[in-house]
Protein backbone atom coordinates (compact mmCIF):
# COMPACT_ATOMS: atom_id res chain seq x y z
CA UNK A 1 0.00 0.00 0.00
CA UNK A 2 1.30 3.43 -0.78
CA UNK A 3 0.01 6.21 1.09
CA UNK A 4 -0.79 9.51 -1.55
CA UNK A 5 -2.90 12.46 0.95
CA UNK A 6 -4.48 12.34 4.25
CA UNK A 7 -7.49 15.29 4.95
CA UNK A 8 -7.84 15.77 8.89
CA UNK A 9 -10.46 18.06 9.55
CA UNK A 10 -11.63 19.23 13.66
CA UNK A 11 -9.32 16.70 14.42
CA UNK A 12 -7.93 16.92 18.47
CA UNK A 13 -5.84 19.85 18.15
CA UNK A 14 -6.46 20.62 14.43
CA UNK A 15 -9.60 22.62 14.58
CA UNK A 16 -9.75 23.32 11.17
CA UNK A 17 -8.45 21.35 8.01
CA UNK A 18 -5.05 20.20 7.53
CA UNK A 19 -4.69 18.53 4.23
CA UNK A 20 -1.15 16.78 3.00
CA UNK A 21 -0.97 15.64 -0.37
CA UNK A 22 2.34 15.49 -1.27
CA UNK A 23 3.74 11.98 0.02
CA UNK A 24 6.22 10.26 -2.18
CA UNK A 25 6.82 6.73 -2.53
CA UNK A 26 9.55 5.60 0.01
CA UNK A 27 10.30 7.48 3.61
CA UNK A 28 8.21 10.69 4.31
CA UNK A 29 9.37 12.43 7.52
CA UNK A 30 7.03 15.18 9.90
CA UNK A 31 9.47 17.03 11.32
CA UNK A 32 8.48 20.15 13.84
CA UNK A 33 8.56 21.36 17.26
CA UNK A 34 6.88 19.85 20.60
CA UNK A 35 3.11 20.11 20.20
CA UNK A 36 3.10 20.97 16.62
CA UNK A 37 0.89 17.90 15.45
CA UNK A 38 3.58 15.24 14.20
CA UNK A 39 1.97 12.41 16.71
CA UNK A 40 -1.53 13.36 16.04
CA UNK A 41 -1.25 13.15 12.60
CA UNK A 42 0.01 9.46 13.20
CA UNK A 43 -2.78 8.93 15.29
CA UNK A 44 -5.48 10.12 12.58
CA UNK A 45 -4.28 7.74 9.63
CA UNK A 46 -4.50 4.81 12.64
CA UNK A 47 -7.86 5.52 13.26
CA UNK A 48 -8.91 5.80 9.96
CA UNK A 49 -7.58 2.59 9.20
CA UNK A 50 -8.00 0.73 12.49
CA UNK A 51 -10.76 2.10 14.36
CA UNK A 52 -14.39 1.99 13.61
CA UNK A 53 -16.58 4.70 12.24
CA UNK A 54 -19.12 4.18 15.19
CA UNK A 55 -17.09 3.24 18.03
CA UNK A 56 -18.21 5.10 21.71
CA UNK A 57 -14.69 5.59 22.96
CA UNK A 58 -13.23 7.84 21.06
CA UNK A 59 -14.65 10.99 21.95
CA UNK A 60 -11.10 12.24 23.02
CA UNK A 61 -10.68 12.70 19.21
CA UNK A 62 -13.04 16.15 19.20
CA UNK A 63 -11.31 19.28 18.52
CA UNK A 64 -9.93 20.67 21.53
CA UNK A 65 -12.45 23.59 22.92
CA UNK A 66 -14.98 22.62 20.42
CA UNK A 67 -17.32 20.00 21.89
CA UNK A 68 -19.71 19.80 18.98
CA UNK A 69 -16.84 19.34 16.44
CA UNK A 70 -16.62 16.35 13.59
CA UNK A 71 -13.80 14.74 13.52
CA UNK A 72 -12.80 13.22 10.28
CA UNK A 73 -10.35 11.57 8.27
CA UNK A 74 -9.90 10.76 4.70
CA UNK A 75 -7.09 9.34 3.21
CA UNK A 76 -5.66 8.32 -0.67
CA UNK A 77 -3.50 5.76 -1.18
CA UNK A 78 -3.22 2.69 -4.09
CA UNK A 79 -3.64 -1.17 -2.70
CA UNK A 80 -2.70 -3.52 -5.56
CA UNK A 81 -2.44 -0.82 -8.07
CA UNK A 82 -5.57 0.17 -7.92
CA UNK A 83 -6.56 3.69 -6.41
CA UNK A 84 -8.44 4.21 -3.09
CA UNK A 85 -9.89 6.53 -1.08
CA UNK A 86 -11.21 6.09 2.42
CA UNK A 87 -12.73 8.52 4.68
CA UNK A 88 -14.47 8.21 8.37
CA UNK A 89 -16.28 10.55 10.77
CA UNK A 90 -16.20 9.88 14.48
CA UNK A 91 -18.08 11.06 17.37
CA UNK A 92 -21.03 13.04 15.64
CA UNK A 93 -22.72 12.36 12.38
CA UNK A 94 -20.49 8.91 11.85
CA UNK A 95 -20.06 7.46 8.34
CA UNK A 96 -17.61 5.63 6.63
CA UNK A 97 -17.03 5.20 2.79
CA UNK A 98 -14.09 3.21 0.87
CA UNK A 99 -14.01 3.18 -2.83
CA UNK A 100 -11.30 1.11 -4.52
CA UNK A 101 -11.74 1.55 -8.11
CA UNK A 102 -14.82 2.58 -9.90
CA UNK A 103 -16.31 0.15 -6.55
CA UNK A 104 -18.18 2.11 -3.53
CA UNK A 105 -18.66 0.42 -0.02
CA UNK A 106 -20.61 2.33 2.89
CA UNK A 107 -20.62 1.69 6.44
CA UNK A 108 -20.27 -1.43 8.16
CA UNK A 109 -19.60 -3.34 5.00
CA UNK A 110 -16.48 -0.72 3.95
CA UNK A 111 -15.24 -1.87 7.50
CA UNK A 112 -15.42 -5.43 6.88
CA UNK A 113 -13.90 -4.70 3.45
CA UNK A 114 -11.47 -3.02 4.70
CA UNK A 115 -10.48 -5.45 7.18
CA UNK A 116 -10.12 -7.75 4.77
CA UNK A 117 -7.94 -6.09 2.57
CA UNK A 118 -5.30 -4.99 5.00
CA UNK A 119 -5.64 -8.57 7.44
CA UNK A 120 -6.80 -7.35 11.11
CA UNK A 121 -10.29 -8.21 12.70
CA UNK A 122 -12.76 -6.94 13.87
CA UNK A 123 -13.39 -6.61 18.36
CA UNK A 124 -17.20 -8.05 18.89
CA UNK A 125 -16.74 -4.34 21.54
CA UNK A 126 -15.03 -1.17 22.31
CA UNK A 127 -11.67 -0.72 20.99
CA UNK A 128 -9.57 -2.33 18.75
CA UNK A 129 -6.91 -4.44 20.85
CA UNK A 130 -3.62 -4.91 20.25
CA UNK A 131 -4.60 -8.99 19.41
CA UNK A 132 -6.75 -8.15 16.64
CA UNK A 133 -4.46 -5.16 15.20
CA UNK A 134 -2.61 -7.78 12.87
CA UNK A 135 -0.04 -6.84 10.47
CA UNK A 136 -1.05 -3.55 10.41
CA UNK A 137 -0.72 -3.44 14.13
CA UNK A 138 2.92 -3.65 14.04
CA UNK A 139 2.97 -0.63 11.68
CA UNK A 140 0.92 1.77 13.54
CA UNK A 141 2.35 1.73 16.83
CA UNK A 142 0.99 4.29 19.38
CA UNK A 143 3.10 6.50 20.91
CA UNK A 144 3.38 4.67 24.46
CA UNK A 145 2.24 1.50 23.43
CA UNK A 146 5.10 -0.40 22.36
CA UNK A 147 4.88 -2.55 24.90
CA UNK A 148 1.87 -4.04 23.32
CA UNK A 149 3.35 -5.02 20.47
CA UNK A 150 4.41 -8.49 21.81
CA UNK A 151 0.59 -9.37 22.02
CA UNK A 152 -0.04 -8.02 18.31
CA UNK A 153 2.39 -10.60 16.85
CA UNK A 154 0.32 -13.52 17.71
CA UNK A 155 -2.72 -12.58 14.99
CA UNK A 156 0.00 -11.27 12.58
CA UNK A 157 1.37 -14.52 12.85
CA UNK A 158 -1.52 -16.28 11.88
CA UNK A 159 -2.46 -13.80 9.07
CA UNK A 160 1.21 -14.42 7.63
CA UNK A 161 0.54 -18.37 7.46
CA UNK A 162 -2.97 -17.80 5.82
CA UNK A 163 -1.01 -15.85 3.09
CA UNK A 164 1.56 -18.21 2.76
CA UNK A 165 -1.34 -21.22 2.41
CA UNK A 166 -2.68 -19.14 -0.79
CA UNK A 167 0.72 -18.91 -2.12
CA UNK A 168 1.68 -21.82 -2.42
CA UNK A 169 -1.83 -23.33 -2.70
CA UNK A 170 -1.34 -26.27 0.06
CA UNK A 171 -2.55 -26.58 3.62
CA UNK A 172 -1.82 -24.49 5.99
CA UNK A 173 0.24 -26.75 8.25
CA UNK A 174 2.09 -27.48 4.96
CA UNK A 175 2.07 -23.54 3.34
CA UNK A 176 5.37 -22.54 4.74
CA UNK A 177 7.25 -26.12 3.50
CA UNK A 178 5.77 -25.54 0.52
CA UNK A 179 6.74 -21.96 -0.02
CA UNK A 180 10.33 -23.03 1.20
CA UNK A 181 10.24 -25.66 -1.59
CA UNK A 182 9.69 -23.59 -3.91
CA UNK A 183 11.99 -20.80 -3.21
CA UNK A 184 15.06 -23.91 -3.26
CA UNK A 185 13.76 -24.75 -6.69
CA UNK A 186 14.87 -21.71 -7.94
CA UNK A 187 17.91 -21.28 -5.88
CA UNK A 188 19.21 -24.60 -7.48
CA UNK A 189 18.86 -23.11 -10.96
CA UNK A 190 21.63 -20.55 -9.35
CA UNK A 191 23.81 -22.79 -7.64
CA UNK A 192 24.51 -26.27 -7.63
CA UNK A 193 23.34 -27.88 -4.45
CA UNK A 194 26.43 -29.52 -3.41
CA UNK A 195 29.20 -27.17 -3.90
CA UNK A 196 27.14 -24.32 -4.00
CA UNK A 197 28.84 -22.80 -7.14
CA UNK A 198 27.33 -20.98 -9.74
CA UNK A 199 25.62 -22.25 -12.58
CA UNK A 200 22.77 -21.07 -15.28
CA UNK A 201 21.98 -17.75 -15.85
CA UNK A 202 24.29 -16.82 -12.45
CA UNK A 203 27.25 -18.86 -13.66
CA UNK A 204 27.04 -16.96 -17.32
CA UNK A 205 26.38 -13.22 -15.58
CA UNK A 206 29.34 -13.93 -13.51
CA UNK A 207 31.10 -15.08 -16.99
CA UNK A 208 30.33 -12.01 -18.57
CA UNK A 209 31.36 -10.02 -16.03
CA UNK A 210 34.92 -11.47 -15.88
CA UNK A 211 35.07 -11.11 -19.17
CA UNK A 212 34.10 -6.91 -19.31
CA UNK A 213 36.67 -6.54 -16.07
CA UNK A 214 39.26 -8.52 -17.76
CA UNK A 215 38.73 -6.18 -21.45
CA UNK A 216 38.09 -2.82 -19.42
CA UNK A 217 41.86 -3.36 -17.79
CA UNK A 218 43.39 -4.03 -21.24
CA UNK A 219 42.16 -0.89 -22.49
CA UNK A 220 43.04 1.14 -19.33
CA UNK A 221 46.63 -0.29 -20.05
CA UNK A 222 46.47 0.59 -23.86
CA UNK A 223 45.71 4.25 -22.52
CA UNK A 224 48.27 4.57 -20.46
CA UNK A 225 51.02 3.65 -22.95
CA UNK A 226 49.79 5.46 -25.07
CA UNK A 227 49.50 8.19 -23.23
CA UNK A 228 53.54 7.94 -21.81
CA UNK A 229 54.49 8.05 -25.56
CA UNK A 230 52.78 11.04 -26.57
CA UNK A 231 53.74 13.31 -23.72
CA UNK A 232 57.26 13.83 -24.25
CA UNK A 233 56.54 15.45 -27.89
CA UNK A 234 54.71 18.18 -26.88
CA UNK A 235 57.70 20.13 -26.06
CA UNK A 236 59.71 18.81 -29.21
CA UNK A 237 57.02 19.56 -31.31
CA UNK A 238 57.08 23.24 -29.46
CA UNK A 239 61.11 23.61 -30.37
CA UNK A 240 60.27 22.61 -33.66
CA UNK A 241 57.90 25.39 -34.37
CA UNK A 242 60.21 27.83 -32.48
CA UNK A 243 63.10 27.12 -34.69
CA UNK A 244 60.90 27.06 -38.04
CA UNK A 245 59.27 30.62 -36.76
CA UNK A 246 63.08 31.63 -36.44
CA UNK A 247 64.56 30.03 -39.73
CA UNK A 248 61.67 31.99 -41.63
CA UNK A 249 62.54 35.50 -39.77
CA UNK A 250 65.86 34.94 -40.79
CA UNK A 251 64.67 34.56 -44.52
CA UNK A 252 62.78 37.51 -44.37
CA UNK A 253 65.70 39.88 -42.96
CA UNK A 254 68.32 38.09 -46.00
CA UNK A 255 65.96 39.22 -48.45
CA UNK A 256 65.55 42.90 -47.26
CA UNK A 257 69.42 43.04 -47.16
CA UNK A 258 70.07 41.66 -50.69
CA UNK A 259 66.88 44.17 -52.10
CA UNK A 260 69.52 47.25 -49.95
CA UNK A 261 72.89 46.18 -51.47
CA UNK A 262 71.99 45.07 -55.00
CA UNK A 263 69.90 47.90 -56.76
CA UNK A 264 68.77 47.52 -60.26
CA UNK A 265 71.65 48.27 -62.78
CA UNK A 266 70.24 51.34 -64.94
CA UNK A 267 69.49 50.16 -68.42
CA UNK A 268 71.79 51.17 -71.71
CA UNK A 269 69.27 53.08 -73.40
CA UNK A 270 69.37 55.52 -70.06
CA UNK A 271 73.07 55.53 -69.89
CA UNK A 272 73.28 56.70 -73.35
CA UNK A 273 70.88 59.30 -73.00
CA UNK A 274 73.04 60.74 -70.26
CA UNK A 275 76.33 61.03 -71.97
CA UNK A 276 74.16 63.14 -74.43
CA UNK A 277 72.88 65.51 -72.10
CA UNK A 278 76.55 65.97 -70.57
CA UNK A 279 78.09 66.65 -74.27
CA UNK A 280 75.52 69.32 -74.47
Amino acid sequence: MKLQSIAIQEFKQFTGKLVIDDLQPGLNLFVGPNEAGKSTIAEAVRAVFLERYKASHLKDLLPWGKASGQPSVEVSFELDGMACRLSKQFVTRQRCELRIGQSAFGEDEAEDKLAALLGFSRPARGPLKAENAGVPGLLWVQQGGTQEMRDSTGHAAQYLRDALSQLSGGRESAGEDALIAAVQRELRQLLTARTQKSTGPLAEAEQTLARLIEERADLEQAASTVSRRTLPVSPRSSRLSTIRSANARGKFTSRRRCRRNYAPMPSCNSRAASKDLSSR
